[in-house]
């Protein structure tokens, strides 16, 4: 009987709780309600249009480095002909999509090759 009581008891707290919030959640969030109109009205007073205004404040993203490089990914030939019928399937270095990793060679941040060591001179 205590439990059934202990769980009435969180329930009415939870409805209690839920409730302030849905009372208080209309003044502290509420303006967020009426922004477009408060943004159309002031373009009205400023004389713009909302195309505009959204080209002015909207930005482009950059675009990554490595679009730059000019990475081809070919189309595969199609599922191979194993029995799981996915073993090889774009795995080769010509159709991964993965360019990150210890094996991957970046044009861009590579460092170059340390000459190699041939002699020892003692002195």
């Amino acid at each position: 009987m205590g439990y059934n009581n202990l769980r009435s008891t969180i329930r009415k707290e939870q409805l209690c709780n839920e409730d302030k919030a849905k009372k208080n959640w209309e003044r502290k969030w509420g303006a967020y309600l009426d922004q477009r109109k408060f943004i159309k009205e002031e373009l009205n007073r400023i004389g713009m249009t909302e195309e505009e205004f959204y080209k002015r404040i909207s930005v482009k993203k950059p675009q990554p480095k490595y679009d730059k490089i000019g990475w081809e990914i070919r189309a595969s030939e199609g599922v191979p002909k194993t029995s799981s019928g996915m073993v090889g399937w774009r795995s080769t270095l010509d159709y991964t999509l993965e360019r990150v990793g210890p094996l991957f060679v970046s044009p861009l941040y590579t460092m170059p090759k340390e000459p190699k060591q041939n002699y020892i001179i003692l002195g």
